[in-house]
């Protein structure tokens, strides 16, 4: 395959003629006769200088060495690129991280900033009154859900009753104000 040349033959046929002057023609006849004579004189000197050259070499003969038109590339080169490509990507993936995260902080200084705001207009809309008596409700029951989970550290369940009660008065409480006209 590719040692001996195709016996195929691709004509086109030319619809257009190409016309060449007479002055064309004649250097193109030079050209060709003066390659001729240069082909001649130096497939002739090359004979000559073959011949010399088996003559002077004696011994076996050398091997014949293929230079290929790539250079070849070692493992210490491929591994260098390696590091050098991990390098560049880990910069790349650093540089990315920093910038996320400066532009998370900043997206948190702004919510941060929004989230007071609304902080403040509603303190400014819905003011804290105290109680017209002063007194909370059900404080008696608040102190005992208090003192039980106190006393029952880890075991939350131990108090269902204690906050049972306290649900209780609360409810009853609201409903109260409700009926009242204080709540709405």
């Amino acid at each position: 395959m590719g040692a001996s040349q195709s016996t195929r033959r691709v004509t086109f046929d030319n619809d257009t003629e190409i016309k060449l002057s007479s002055s064309v023609v004649d250097r193109l006849k030079k050209g060709v006769q003066q390659g001729d004579k240069e082909n001649e004189e130096p497939t002739e000197q090359t004979q000559n200088t073959s011949e010399q050259v088996r003559h002077t070499t004696k011994g076996p003969p050398l091997p014949k060495t293929r230079f290929l038109s790539f250079p070849y590339i070692t493992s210490h080169q491929i591994q260098e690129e390696i590091e050098r490509e991990l390098s560049a990507n880990n910069d790349y993936w650093e540089k990315r991280i920093a910038s996320l995260i400066e532009s998370q902080e900043q997206m948190n200084c702004i919510l941060q900033e929004e989230y007071m705001k609304t902080i403040e207009e509603l303190e400014d809309s819905m003011p804290r009154v105290p109680p017209v008596g002063g007194k909370l409700p059900c404080q008696p029951d608040k102190a005992s859900v208090i003192k039980c989970y106190k006393m029952n550290p880890g075991k939350p369940l131990m108090c269902a009753g204690e906050v049972a009660a306290f649900t209780d008065c609360m409810t009853n409480m609201r409903i109260r104000l409700q009926q009242e006209g204080k709540l709405s």
